[in-house]
């Protein structure tokens, strides 16, 4: 699934096959809302709606935070964001990611397309290592890193499934940069072209998760 919320969902299952059973269910009430989340923004099919349903959906999320938890869901998740004392914001800023979905399908530059994992990647980063008792700030900047570094990987894997929901993740100055057109990328054309922009954007992420490692 090539959307905001396939990292999320990866990153979840991931960490639910080693978590310690007193985890799972938390993992599992986390997963929920991200599942659900993505779902709305990338199954619908109808921008307008999922908007429009995405807006419900954190309107749930504030009952949550405010004590009136009402969809199953967040009458779950109530317990692990009191339990793990998340805030808000983790939960919200995945479902700015997942609006801005409907809206923007071009990046024009990098550091765009960065800003867009700020919000669709880092997040779930942040979720795990509150369940796994973790909060402070250089933990958290190791995770934002490999998190976007993850991002960016998912996105150069799913070049022609993203073209085909209308989404185009390359930055839009990297495709002038080395000549390789929407319509190339439409019709899946493995030039020498674009084989030199995929790697230039691959050496992107792996760089990216170099820095985490020294």
């Amino acid at each position: 699934m090539p959307t905001a919320g396939a990292l999320a969902l990866r990153e979840f299952f991931s960490c639910f096959l080693v978590s310690a059973g007193r985890l799972r269910q938390h993992f599992f009430n986390v997963y929920a809302y991200c599942r659900i989340s993505d779902d709305l923004a990338d199954e619908v099919g109808d921008k307008a709606v999922s908007l429009r349903l995405l807006d419900q959906w954190e309107e749930e999320l504030g009952a949550c935070y405010a004590g009136r938890a009402r969809h199953p869901v967040f009458v779950a998740l109530a317990e692990t964001v009191h339990k793990f004392e998340i805030p808000k914001h983790e939960f919200a800023d995945l479902l700015t990611a997942f609006r801005q979905d409907q809206r923007v399908t071009r990046y024009e530059t990098f550091d765009d397309l960065l800003g867009y994992c700020r919000y669709s990647a880092n997040p779930v980063g942040h979720l795990v290592l509150y369940l796994c008792g973790y909060r402070d700030a250089e933990r958290q900047q190791l995770s934002d890193r490999t998190c976007t570094a993850l991002q960016l990987a998912n996105f150069w894997q799913d070049v022609s499934a993203d073209f085909a929901k209308g989404r185009i993740y390359l930055p839009l100055e990297d495709l002038r940069r080395f000549g390789v057109s929407e319509a190339a990328i439409r019709d899946e054309e493995n030039s020498a072209a674009f084989r030199e922009l995929m790697k230039f954007e691959v050496a992107r992420a792996r760089n990216g998760l170099r820095k985490v490692c020294r």
